[in-house]
């Protein structure tokens, strides 16, 4: 009997590979983000709390349409 948790799909593998988190360079690209979120972090300190989860929303916004639509 096949064990159903286990991955069997080498296609798969390969796809998940190459996911940032699972990927060697996985901790130096959590790094990059970290030191981007501080950039961003430390430009909207001037604003109040509720702004700065406003800009952070919106920035996260962007994001995922950038990413979705793959636009530049």
């Amino acid at each position: 009997m096949t064990d159903r948790t286990k991955n069997t799909n080498p296609e798969i593998s390969a796809e998940i590979a190459g996911i940032g988190y699972l990927s060697p360079r996985g901790a130096e690209l959590k790094d990059v983000a970290r030191l981007e979120l501080g950039f961003v972090r430390e430009h909207i300190q001037g604003y109040n709390e509720n702004e700065q989860i406003f800009i952070l929303d919106v920035l996260h916004e962007y994001i995922l349409d950038i990413l979705i639509n793959k636009e530049p």
